[in-house]
């Protein structure tokens, strides 16, 4: 029984050994996946041995026919690649994961796994170079190379954006947009380079597009869950809680004092309506003093009014907005043709907790 475990181990070793010797050719680039542990030994995630680390560095460079792959303007450095690989992909593989890999012919979908490829991708980051004339097109490696350039793209609009706070659900939803387009379009590495630059065709192509797309999606979906939720850096101010005094509307209501850069209204209060609304008028007037530009505007969502009629609404980003002791940052605001100023619950909530007390016509907001 022992004997038959050993050779059972020494068959499946010597397997995989062999599989990776025969396999290591250019049309795998991107799913590529050779490593070993810090020592010279290879070993996988459950400690299986598959040899010695300078073998398989060799076998991997071996499986190349130039000093740099060259594939239509892609450039990569084999040997850094392969030895970056070597060092930090298997340890993060099973063995049976391989063999089950071997078996199926499915190489590919292993190592195109979320977290196998995060490995691969920095591999290939540093030791890969894309020459202008670079095309995006279909081709035998196209799910594999969206996949890789999806994730590559997600990883720089979460970790290199300052103007709008992404979450990590846009980011995909962005870059699976961008990366198709490209794909569609065939266009080039230069055009990419140029996405930033609005009179671009990659700007006005894609970015706009995709941009648009996930901005109205999130505004439909549901705007208080990226912006009007409690994030108590939003909030400017010392105090543990600040009373807004309301003032009685002819017994109608009440109204509440608002001011938004500088910019004094006074609302309808309203906890039954979900969102801040201004009208034409304001937003005009925020225009002018400056307060929002084109980059506020966030895309549009559909109100039903008191009479069920379908209005539709843009939505806005406003800061330093003053309420009691606190300025507020990063509030959504609906603005309405024809609108009333009206103050839902949606501002309150970017506090941590709050209280309306009829009688006493006051509300208290606590940071």
């Amino acid at each position: 029984c022992v004997r038959s475990l050993a050779e059972k181990k020494y068959n499946k070793e010597r397997d995989i050994v062999k599989f990776f010797n025969m396999r290591l050719q250019l049309s795998i680039i991107f799913s590529l996946a050779v490593a070993v542990s810090s020592s010279q030994a290879v070993f996988t995630k459950d400690r299986v041995e598959l040899g010695d680390r300078s073998n398989f560095i060799n076998s991997c460079v071996s499986g190349f026919d130039k000093d740099d792959i060259d594939l239509n303007g892609i450039t990569v450095n084999k040997y850094k690649y392969c030895s970056c690989v070597c060092d930090n992909l298997i340890p993060e593989v099973t063995s049976d994961e391989i063999l089950i890999a071997m078996k199926t012919d499915d190489l590919s979908s292993l190592f195109s796994k979320d977290q196998n490829l995060k490995i691969i991708m920095q591999c290939v980051d540093g030791n890969m170079k894309l020459e202008d004339d670079f095309v995006f097109k279909e081709s035998e490696y196209s799910d594999r190379s969206k996949k890789f350039a999806i994730q590559n793209c997600v990883n720089e609009v979460l970790n290199n954006s300052s103007d709008y706070s992404w979450t990590e659900t846009q980011a995909n939803e962005y870059c699976e947009c961008a990366i198709e387009k490209m794909y569609d379009a065939g266009m080039t590495f230069k055009d990419a380079k140029e996405a930033t630059e609005e009179d671009s065709r990659a700007f006005n192509e894609i970015v706009i597009p995709c941009m648009n797309e996930i901005l109205n999606t999130t505004i439909k979906n549901d705007v208080n869950e990226y912006y009007n939720t409690y994030k108590k850096t939003d909030i400017i101010g010392s105090a543990f809680s600040s009373e807004i005094v309301l003032i009685d509307y002819l017994g109608l209501g009440f109204k509440i004092k608002i001011e938004i850069d500088g910019i004094t209204k006074y609302f309808l209060f309203d906890t039954g309506a979900a969102d801040l609304i201004i009208d034409r008028d304001f937003e005009r007037d925020l225009l002018i003093n400056g307060s929002i530009n084109k980059y506020s505007y966030l895309g549009k969502n559909i109100y039903i009014m008191a009479n069920n009629e379908e209005v539709e609404a843009d939505m806005i980003k406003v800061n330093r907005l003053k309420l009691g002791d606190y300025t507020v940052n990063n509030v959504i605001v609906a603005v309405i043709d024809e609108g009333g100023m009206l103050c839902g619950k949606s501002l309150f909530d970017k506090f941590r907790t709050w209280k309306f007390y009829e009688n006493d016509r006051k509300l208290i907001v606590y940071k």
